[in-house]
């Protein structure tokens, strides 16, 4: 009749004729077959799954020939698992607080596949989905977790928890161990809450490996950030539960080498804290000395983020890393910068930031390297203390943050900054997140890079 165009991402669903056991046809439109990239893929996966959950179809099967017939620039198996990807990423929603229930006809659509081969040729690609969707489905609840239940105590619990599922060590420190360590940067943070900071210690190691190198992720786990004294605007401020995302990003890419078993050593350090303006708030103007022994002048109380992960990063150094990441909502600059089609990715090694980036470009969350110019320093520096936590006026905030980082790890250490704050929640354009609420974006391309490192 003419009514289907085969656009790309375009879908139709038409009774079966009856000659075979399908209610249903199910129509996709791949567009022009000679522009299909893996990225591609997964938004058409997506774009599948929400059809069939809105028409309440029960189950689907896939016929994986399918994909021999579309000359993309990947192979047969590549194409089908970017598109599993999208399709399982796609299915995701947060129904935790809804008190209607779940329809089960939408929430348990059953996907069969059907291939010449046998089972055994897909085991590796359906174990290494299955620990996605299960790393992505925790890092974007913690991340969606309404404050008054997700504080400190709440993911330093659910941390714990997680390890012992995953056979892997976990340790947590409160803010009296903390002060024994010397982090007076990351209590100032929480100094006017009522909830005591929690940091959290994770270490994956493989067994049975002595050729091992060790990865120290460091993720910024701001439960709730009001601004503190230098409080933010209220309109959107509820957004900012999700200032954690950058500790659920590291804790899904952990989760993800555990159940993969990568060959390496992963140590994750979570700060959790909650940045609120109460009469023991650390005000402007506050002189703190850091872990590493450096001063600090706090002259805006919401530039805490990297106040958290600067002795964080400090302390990871015991570990004897060959790597640190470390990745946090860090920046509203960023935005300015790359809007939400990247992160920046900051680094004192260039070959480190080129694999960080090549990562990022398989899976679809570009990376794009922005500079750590001596001058920045320069902006940081205090008359009263060695550095100040801004950069002084409101250029080039993303490098100054990135800048500020960079003074508490050592040189001989390889060292990248991921700042998310464009991508960790609302990505609405690309058809595998949600509309709304938390992407974890970076748990895939932080995988890849520690699997291949």
């Amino acid at each position: 009749s003419g009514g289907v165009s085969g656009a790309f991402k375009t879908t139709e669903l038409f009774p079966s004729s009856g000659k075979n056991s399908c209610e249903h046809l199910l129509l996709a439109g791949v567009g022009k077959n000679e522009a299909l990239s893996l990225e591609q893929f997964r938004k058409l996966g997506a774009v599948v799954v929400r059809k069939a959950q809105s028409s309440l179809v029960p189950s689907l099967r896939l016929d994986v020939e399918l994909f021999k017939a579309l000359k993309g620039p990947a192979g047969t198996d590549a194409q089908l698992e970017a598109f599993l990807e999208g399709f399982l990423m796609g299915a995701y929603e947060f129904t935790k607080y809804k008190t209607a229930k779940k329809d089960a006809k939408k929430s348990d659509l059953k996907l069969v596949l059907i291939s010449a081969h046998g089972k055994a040729h897909y085991t590796k690609m359906l174990a290494r989905l299955s620990a996605m969707i299960e790393a992505l489905t925790v890092a974007r609840d913690w991340s969606n977790e309404p404050p008054n239940f997700g504080h400190p105590q709440y993911f330093a619990s659910e941390a714990v928890k997680w390890a012992k599922k995953l056979g892997v060590r976990a340790r947590v420190m409160g803010e009296r161990e903390a002060a024994r360590e010397g982090m007076e940067m990351l209590l100032s943070v929480s100094k006017g809450s009522e909830r005591e900071g929690q940091i959290v210690v994770l270490d994956y190691t493989p067994k049975g490996r002595k050729s091992q190198k060790t990865i120290c992720l460091v993720g910024k786990g701001v439960t709730f950030d009001s601004g503190g004294i230098s409080i933010k605007p209220s309109q959107g401020m509820e957004e900012m539960k999700h200032d954690m995302s950058g500790a659920s990003t590291m804790f899904g890419a952990l989760m993800m080498c555990a159940r993969m078993k990568v060959p390496h050593r992963v140590v994750v350090l979570l700060g959790f804290v909650e940045n609120m303006p109460d009469g023991r708030a650390t005000v402007p103007g506050t002189v703190v000395r850091a872990r590493s022994g450096k001063t600090v002048q706090i002259d805006n109380t919401d530039a805490e983020g990297r106040l958290v992960l600067g002795d964080l990063l400090d302390y990871g150094h015991q570990f004897k890393p060959d790597v640190m990441i470390d990745a946090a909502t860090l920046t509203g600059a960023v935005l300015v910068c790359l809007g939400n089609r990247a992160s920046a990715v900051m680094s004192n090694d260039d070959g480190l930031a080129d694999a960080l980036k090549r990562a990022g470009d398989a899976t679809g969350e570009r990376l794009w390297q922005m500079p750590l110019y001596a001058e920045y320093l320069d902006d940081l520096r205090s008359e009263v203390a060695d550095l100040r936590n801004i950069g002084a006026g409101r250029n080039a905030g993303t490098c100054t943050a990135g800048k500020f980082l960079e003074q508490f790890v050592k040189p001989s250490v390889k060292w990248a900054h991921l700042d998310i704050a464009g991508t960790a929640w609302d990505l609405g354009h690309l058809e595998y997140h949600p509309k709304k609420g938390a992407t974890a974006a970076y748990v895939r391309t932080l995988f890849r890079f520690i699997e291949e490192f």
